[in-house]
């Protein structure tokens, strides 16, 4: 567990967030998920060739591939 400190009193962490309520999660994730695709589309822009035909080799990590495949 992990303590904050506010006006000198230890407050635990879980006091200070409410992690039961995904509000936040859902909002982040959705974010993620825009700015991966972006991304992506980027990326395939970027190593089509000159007639316009894809060649996409792009390695990603594993949780890039988690987030984007789901």
């Amino acid at each position: 567990m992990t303590v904050s400190t506010i006006i000198g009193r230890p407050i635990p962490l879980e006091q200070l967030f409410d992690f039961m309520y995904s509000h936040w999660t859902t909002i982040y994730e959705k974010t993620a998920q825009c700015s991966f695709d972006e991304e992506l589309e980027l990326y395939e822009l970027l190593d089509m060739d000159a007639t316009g035909k894809e060649e996409a080799d792009i390695d990603i990590d594993d949780s890039t591939a988690e987030v984007m495949l789901g």
